[in-house]
């Protein structure tokens, strides 16, 4: 049976697309060549299974002859339906599901079949009973009542017969069909007994569900074209233009939101019946009579119009007055403190963020700048205010200066300068005796994995780079050429490899180094982030105004980081100058292939 399946495939493929034809379905050009017969008898479709051999044997079909009459004339209307939507879709556009015993017409054994009868009329009756009250409640307020080719409508009209009962038999399962209606229950083919939980039953909920949204798309068009939605939108403009330059209770803007969503789901014919109401955006219409509505509309956006609001240009007079009162003495001690951090120290993550909120603020302030959302809520920078007078903005302009404060003295170990800072903010930055985590770094360790990272190694991680570091000789390091880099050994003997690590996750914790995972494993690698690669170079530039440069010895660096004057600043680090070494450090760091990594490799050895 297998084998002569195969060999007459076409056939066979032939007696399926008649099949669909024969329901009225249109096959397109070239769907023939989408099906293949396999050597074992089963039938595929864009090489997806579609119909197993073994599904014919349980049918009764023990001759080709049969298998071709069963895909001529017993596949189920939702089954050809199914294929027909295949078909029309580009190959691959649509897997096809495959089809089972249950989705084709046939006549189970007598006795079941009496056994089933009683049972399906029963609570057939009762769904189109359920069915039709339903429908008669919700197309109650529409004149053009339900439409006559809908399922669901059909469904609620039906009253079985049982000339219209049709079967669907596998054995273990059968399925009883309205051919009127295409109502379904399943039945246990053993005993007969309705089986309420299977997935063909048909579903009440679904079938009101689509009455529901009938319903909603009718009365939708009838709104539309009484003209609701223009209505609507006019009114909505009304409250937009009153809304402008004034602070109104959020129940102006809630109505504004309720005007717009109600017209947009008009025209989309988003309406819908839940419960005992229409619904559209949530929003439960009061009535479907177009009349009505207009009324309830304009009356309701009245009384909106009427609530009390405030004028902004008062609220922002008095963000001015702070501002020239106090307000602009706490941003020049921020801009103060912020000026003496190095461009590392800057762009630190924690620093960085809370300095641009007090600076969003700060310019706000200065600026009278009030931002209004959809929902009425004020906003000044990036701070929500609920009430506009001086002491709730010292209080807020406080708390944002003390988290900048708190960001730089977590941090300071960083880069801060401390001939820079002027010593009443340098006392109150250092932390005190005996505070955890407020220890300082040495500076050039954490400069050297800066420089390190800068380089861009593959898939080092934090061991790695201590390992790298302290010159340790083991077989990862040697093997990847690890200890060709300029800062293999910088710290040996100084620092053992694990309080080199310590380093390294500290940086990582405040921001200065990034980690990600890459591969299968999750294998933890190390980067530098670009705004603290960016500052490596730019710690001397006074064209990003990060210092202001006023030392003879600093001109003299940042002209020669300008003409990549390496040489100059290798003779300035001889000297002692810190900067040029560290500048010299990010140029052999960034340009692995010039000049500068020989003479930041010739310097150290000179220092050692």
């Amino acid at each position: 049976m297998v084998k002569v399946l195969h060999q007459m495939g076409a056939r066979v493929v032939g007696a399926l697309l008649a099949g669909l034809q024969a329901k009225g379905l249109s096959v397109p050009p070239g769907s023939a060549g989408r099906f293949r017969v396999s050597k074992k008898g089963n039938l595929l479709l864009d090489e997806k299974l579609l119909l197993a051999s073994d599904t014919a044997r349980t049918l009764g079909c023990e001759t080709p002859e049969a298998v071709l009459e069963l895909l001529r004339s017993s596949l189920s209307d939702e089954a050809a339906s199914e294929i027909h939507q295949v078909l029309c879709s580009p190959p691959g556009g649509k897997e096809p599901r495959q089809i089972t015993a249950l989705d084709f017409v046939a006549k189970p054994p007598e006795e079941l079949a009496e056994k089933i009868w009683p049972v399906f009329e029963a609570k057939h009756m009762a769904h189109s009973q359920e069915l039709a009250a339903y429908a008669e409640e919700v197309f109650r307020d529409l004149p053009a009542g339900p439409p006559e080719n809908a399922r669901a409508v059909a469904r609620a009209r039906c009253r079985p017969k049982p000339e219209d009962l049709t079967f669907r038999y596998d054995g273990a399962v059968c399925l009883a069909v309205c051919s009127a209606c295409g109502f379904t229950l399943a039945f246990s083919a053993s005993v007969g007994r309705h089986l309420p939980g299977h997935p063909k039953n048909s579903s009440l909920g679904q079938d009101k569900d689509e009455l529901s949204d009938l319903a909603g798309k009718a009365l939708s068009r009838r709104l539309a074209e009484a003209g609701l939605p223009g209505k609507l939108e006019g009114l909505a403009r009304e409250v937009k233009a009153a809304l402008a330059e004034r602070i109104c209770l959020p129940e102006v803007y809630r109505w504004l939101k309720v005007l717009d969503s109600v017209a947009s789901g008009i025209q989309k014919g988003s309406i819908r019946w839940q419960g005992s109401g229409w619904v559209v955006a949530s929003f439960s219409l009061p009535s479907a009579d177009p009349t009505y509505l207009v009324e309830y509309f304009e009356r309701r956006t009245k009384e909106v119009l009427s609530l009390p609001s405030t004028p902004l240009e008062g609220l922002r007079e008095v963000l001015r007055r702070f501002w020239e009162g106090s307000g602009r003495k706490v941003w020049e001690k921020a801009e103060a403190l912020h000026s003496a951090l190095s461009p590392i120290m800057k762009a630190l993550p924690e620093v960085r963020r809370s300095y641009e909120n007090m600076r969003r603020f700060a310019e706000a302030l200065s600026e009278g700048r009030i931002r209004v959302t959809g929902e009425g809520q004020c906003f000044v920078g990036n701070e929500c205010l609920k009430q506009f007078d001086g002491q709730t903005l010292a209080r807020i302009l406080d708390r944002l200066f003390s988290a900048f404060e708190r960001a730089v003295q977590q941090n300071m170990a960083f880069g801060l300068s401390d001939e820079q800072v002027p010593a009443e903010i340098l006392n109150r930055l250092l932390p005190a005796p005996g505070q955890k985590g407020g220890e300082k770094l040495d500076r050039e360790v954490v400069l050297e994995v800066l420089r390190l990272l800068a380089a861009r190694p593959k898939k080092m991680g934090a061991t790695t780079v201590a390992a790298v570091l302290a010159g340790s000789r083991a077989k990862k390091v040697s093997d990847r050429g690890f200890d060709k880099l300029p800062s293999f050994g910088r710290f040996k003997g100084l620092y053992t490899q694990q309080e080199l690590v310590r380093v390294v996750e500290r940086m990582v914790r405040a921001g200065l180094v990034a980690e990600t995972y890459v591969g299968v494993h999750g294998l933890r690698v190390l980067y530098l982030p670009r705004e603290v690669e960016k500052a490596l170079l730019s710690s001397l530039s006074s064209e990003e105004g990060t210092l202001e440069v006023e030392d003879a010895r600093v001109k003299r660096a940042a002209r020669a980081i300008q003409k990549h004057s390496w040489g100059e600043l290798a003779e300035m680090a001889r000297d002692g100058f810190f900067p040029a070494e560290a500048a010299l450090a990010a140029a052999a760091a960034l340009w692995p292939s010039g000049k500068a990594p020989k003479l930041l490799k010739e310097l150290r050895t000179q220092k050692l």
